[in-house]
């Protein structure tokens, strides 16, 4: 039986990196000569029918930026087939940004494709990524897509497990499957072939990729991807495309759309596909490039703060603002999502890039911030409008996406110093008790007067927040609040206990957490140890008979900061005594510098966390600095968390490189054996490390890796990549029952990431506040004088503090009527759900809740809307409904399975 004729599919694209070695305004004009060409060929009279613009729709907004009088011409080009776009907006790295960012990443790809006229492709198409995470399957499902191209990122042990072809059924968590086509050498495999009056090294170049199928199932379908990073057109193409037909006639030959290629292949799908299940890791083919994970850590760490803002803030105040009455501003949302998906391509957020790519990256991220704050404020102020035009001093909370009980920050201006005690009272008449942190006595010039108040910060603890709720509480002076749980004790200035768990501080600044419940302490943990790093960007690579140091080496000096009965800190101050600087040409490390490491403890009531907030001011060069976490444990394998999902890492199995050990998380990773364990909580940190010693198996996870150059296609220097001035971090530890779903750390973790905000109202009210106004400064009372403050002074606006002065009061803000003093968007009734986003629709009419379970069997969930007669349906993850699942009762029944990722929407009924 003879062989079937083979096949060829040839697509031409180019691999754009908005940014990498030039920056974006480098690559736009690049960009506009490289696309006036394509369209140019497009255009012409000859063979050459499409190009595929590299998955992404951000390349045409980019195009179009300077050259927008093309716009009609482009959306006719799309809509024709001959550009395609999509089904990114940005090719995204996979394990950084966070789920809700994939999902709407591909939203907003799919609502470009719409507005150019073209067809959302059924291709799920990522070349360049750095490894994929194990939930892709069910995104990609979940917006219709059914298949996987790839190349980086194949695990070893497809090749070395028998039976194994390069094609694969790549299954999700949830039972969620895709037919997933590596590309079999790289997406630059079809560069500058060879044009007609070469047509041997064509035919060869040709005959190579079909060469290259022999481990495929399909042995007779070969894909050429003719292109490369950043390529211009060939502009012989068309000439090169007539002639392999005609040096090459006992193949088939197509040029197109990878869709082409993707469908004939899905045409006739062979029996006995191997099925994989887990993330795509490894080095089969190119490299990985897992040492991205610690690169440039600072944009690791506002990346985390910007979803925050956006995602926990913005979108679910805004929803509930809009809710009742508010306008809705979807233009401000759409600017703060493109300039996040900007920064989460590759490139970008991996921090691998050229110094000023990544400050460019750091301003947008400060931009989303911004924005979002200000949404999120602009919101809050409505939903307390009646408070604060009523002149009522009223605290309003908001309880973040996953809610919990909380001890929240507060500040509140007084006329008199608060003298006694105080509390927040709710609608109920419970009074919640709260902690003085702070009394500053200020003054602000409002007009042509100076007016005098006492600001004061503290926290209040409240119950049993529940999942976006909204919630008004009134202080009250000379009235006590009760706690329902232990408060914090502090022992001996050294040590915290709340009932749930103890922190004892060590001479040597270890710490020693103990579990009040089982009594099990984990001995001698968290301290910071330093290594050599002489390698770069994309690669952490020790310096030969380099040693570890750490900050065990010199006494540490102890403080107490707070005592409870909410809250109680403690700082403890260390060193790390590390050599300043690598010699490239010795290959040695010289000098010396010392580096303050400060970490402060906090400990809150009825709280399962260790709050940990470190400051390190790094003077040094090419190193690694990782906190170390010693458990005692004897166990080689540990759990972390991905979007969407929970997998196991153990030690004596790697699937990216034989000589490196750590692996990606996104928000935690825990080490338990049998009845104990230990979780690290993480926010911006990805990288951790699993190190078995004799006395029990040590979590490593990378605060810092400096270095002074980036290397792959090229060397280019970065030295503002060694990171030296003082970086802070926020994360927390626990102590755990069990395993990590026993402890629901996902759920910790969420509430974690994404806390409460509070805001006080009606305190301290100017007179006139309700017109507009002009306040020029806020000053401090001081003993020595008076000195100038920020004119912004709010407890959780960290990157928007700083204002000119100059306020306009909204009118909006003292509009008449009640708000209800709690405020219950929806309420979700299920075991071990985690809430990823509560916005409005986009189209408009109702609202969007996402979530996903870690509960280890189906389960049956009820969603319940804030009206009664609301209409509920299940969307897919473009919003749009399944008509099989809606209600208009006002509440929604579903079966979720475990690690299924839900949507509802909520359309409210109109009189």
């Amino acid at each position: 039986m003879s062989s079937p004729r083979a096949k060829v599919f040839m697509y031409s694209h180019t691999h754009w990196d908005r940014e990498w070695y030039l920056s974006q305004t480098q690559f736009q004009y690049r960009l506009i000569r490289t696309l006036d060409e394509i369209v140019e060929v497009l255009l012409a009279d000859n063979s050459f029918e499409t190009f595929v613009l590299d998955g992404q729709t951000s390349i045409v907004e980019d195009y179009l930026d300077l050259r927008p009088e093309r716009r009609e011409l482009l959306t006719q080009l799309i809509s024709d087939g001959k550009i395609v776009i999509g089904p990114w907006f940005t090719m995204p790295d996979m394990f950084l940004p966070d789920g809700e960012a994939l999902v709407r990443n591909l939203l907003r790809g799919y609502r470009d494709c719409r507005a150019f006229g073209g067809r959302f492709p059924n291709t799920g198409y990522v070349p360049d990524s750095f490894g994929h995470i194990e939930q892709v399957p069910q995104i990609l499902r979940g917006v219709g897509i059914d298949n996987y191209v790839f190349s980086r990122g194949r695990p070893a042990s497809i090749a070395q497990d028998r039976g194994w072809k390069r094609e694969f059924i790549w299954q999700a968590p949830d039972g969620s499957k895709l037919f997933a086509l590596p590309i079999c050498t790289s997406y630059t495999e079809g560069k500058y072939l060879p044009g007609p009056d070469n047509p041997e090294t064509l035919r060869e170049r040709v005959q190579k990729v079909i060469d290259l199928e022999r481990n495929s199932h399909r042995t007779d379908i070969a894909l050429l991807p003719h292109g490369a990073d950043h390529s211009w057109l060939q502009r012989n193409v068309a000439e090169i495309i007539d002639a392999i037909p005609r040096l090459m006639p006992e193949i088939e030959f197509h040029h197109g759309s990878l869709q082409d290629a993707v469908d004939a292949w899905k045409g006739a799908i062979p029996d006995g596909l191997s099925t994989y299940s887990g993330q795509l890791r490894g080095r089969l083919t190119l490299q990985e490039l897992h040492g991205t994970l610690s690169s440039r850590i600072d944009n690791k760490l506002m990346n985390e703060s910007a979803q925050m803002h956006l995602e926990n803030l913005a979108e679910p105040l805004h929803a509930v603002a809009h809710m009742f009455g508010r306008q809705s501003t979807p233009w401000f949302f759409k600017k703060a999502w493109e300039l996040l998906f900007q920064n989460h391509a590759h490139d970008s957020i991996c921090g691998c890039s050229r110094d000023r790519v990544h400050t460019d990256v750091n301003t947008r991220f400060r931009e989303v911030i911004e924005l979002s704050t200000d949404i999120a404020d602009s919101a809050l102020d409505y939903l307390n409008s009646p408070a604060r035009r009523d002149a009522v001093p009223t605290l309003i909370v908001y309880a973040g996406l996953n809610g919990g009980n909380q001890v929240v920050d507060f500040l509140i201006k007084l006329e008199e110093k608060p003298d006694g005690q105080c509390c927040f009272a709710d609608e109920s008449g419970t009074r919640h008790c709260l902690q003085w942190t702070s009394m500053i006595p200020l003054k602000v010039q409002h007009g042509e007067a100076f007016l005098h108040y006492w600001e004061c910060r503290g926290c209040v603890y409240i119950p049993d927040l529940k999942p976006c709720e909204v919630r008004k509480l009134v202080f009250r002076a000379g009235q006590s609040g009760t706690l329902p749980c232990p408060g914090v004790e502090t022992i001996a200035d050294n040590s915290l206990t709340n009932g749930l768990l103890q922190v004892h501080v060590n001479a040597n600044g270890t710490v020693n957490l103990r579990n009040a419940k089982t009594g099990w302490t984990a001995k001698n943990t968290h301290y910071f140890v330093q290594e050599g790093d002489q390698g770069g960007g994309y690669h952490f690579e020790p310096i030969p008979n380099d040693h570890r140091r750490d900050t065990r080496e010199q006494k540490a000096e102890v403080k107490v900061l707070a005592k409870g009965p909410l809250r109680g800190r403690v700082e403890v101050s260390t060193k790390l005594r590390v050599p300043a600087r690598l010699d490239h040409k010795t290959g040695k490390r010289t000098g010396q510098r010392t580096l303050p490491v400060q970490t402060i403890f906090t400990v809150e009531a009825g709280s399962p966390l260790v709050k940990c907030h470190t400051c390190i001011e790094n003077t040094a060069g090419n190193q690694r600095i990782r906190l170390a976490l010693p458990t005692g444990l004897n166990t080689r394998t540990v759990h972390a968390d991905a979007s969407f999902a929970v997998h196991a890492n153990a030690v004596d199995k790697w699937p990216a490189d034989a000589g490196q050990n750590f692996h990606p998380m996104r928000n935690f990773v825990s080490i338990h054996e049998q009845e104990n364990g230990l979780a690290f909580l993480g926010k911006g940190l990805h990288e951790y490390e699993i190190v078995p010693t004799n006395a029990g198996t040590r979590l490593e996870v990378t605060f810092l890796r400096s270095f002074d150059f980036v290397m792959l296609c090229c060397t280019w220097a970065t030295p503002e990549a060694q990171l030296m001035r003082p970086l802070d971090y926020d994360y927390a530890l626990t102590l755990h029952e069990r395993d990590w779903n026993k402890a629901q750390l996902p759920g910790l973790a969420a509430a974690f990431r994404n806390p409460p905000v509070a805001l006080v109202h009606g305190d301290f009210a100017f007179p006139n506040e309700h017109e507009p106004h002009t306040t020029v400064g806020y000053y401090a009372q001081l003993p020595d004088g008076e000195i100038p403050v920020d004119s912004n002074r709010s407890t959780w606006k960290l990157y928007n503090a700083h204002r000119d002065g100059w306020r306009r009061v909204e009118r909006e803000r003292f509009v008449q009527g009640e708000i209800d003093n709690r405020i219950l968007p929806f309420e979700i009734d299920g075991s071990k759900l985690v809430i990823s986003a509560f916005k409005e629709s986009e189209d408009g009419n109702g609202q969007i809740l996402r979530f996903w379970s870690y509960e280890g069997t189906p389960q049956t969930v009820c969603v319940r809307a804030s009206t009664p007669n609301a209409n509920l349906v299940r969307c897919n993850l473009l919003e749009q409904p399944q008509s099989t699942t809606e209600s208009n009762s006002g509440s929604l029944e579903l079966t979720i399975k475990p690690f299924e990722i839900a949507t509802v929407k909520m359309t409210p009924t109109r009189k």
